[in-house]
């Protein structure tokens, strides 16, 4: 994972999540789901997440947070799972957020 992880590859996943419409192709769905997944797999890393962090807080969150609008159940729920995977891990971690350090990058995108 870490081979393939970097933030080139997070920018696209990001960007594919984003423009990826449920409705728009036959097999967008599967599509769909399938990025999602794949977001998820590196939301539930936590080394990845500490080492990439900003690229995941700035590119990942606001795609996911798009999806939260979606007509498909399932898209919704995952999304917003990814989310609070993603925020809980960052909240926790001092090295990332620490409220007494409010010009921070990361404090500022999550505040």
């Amino acid at each position: 994972k870490s081979l393939i992880i970097n933030p080139r590859f997070i920018k696209m996943l990001s960007s594919l999540i984003q423009y990826c419409d449920v409705k728009s192709y036959v097999g967008a769905e599967e599509f769909s789901r399938g990025l999602l997944l794949i977001a998820e797999g590196v939301s539930a890393n936590n080394k990845m997440l500490i080492s990439f962090h900003e690229h995941i807080l700035k590119e990942m969150l606001p795609s996911l947070l798009g999806k939260l609008g979606s007509n498909n159940t399932e898209t919704r729920c995952l999304s917003l799972k990814i989310f609070t995977d993603i925020i809980i891990q960052c909240l926790n971690e001092e090295t990332i957020y620490d409220p007494s350090k409010s010009n921070s990058i990361t404090y500022k995108i999550i505040n």
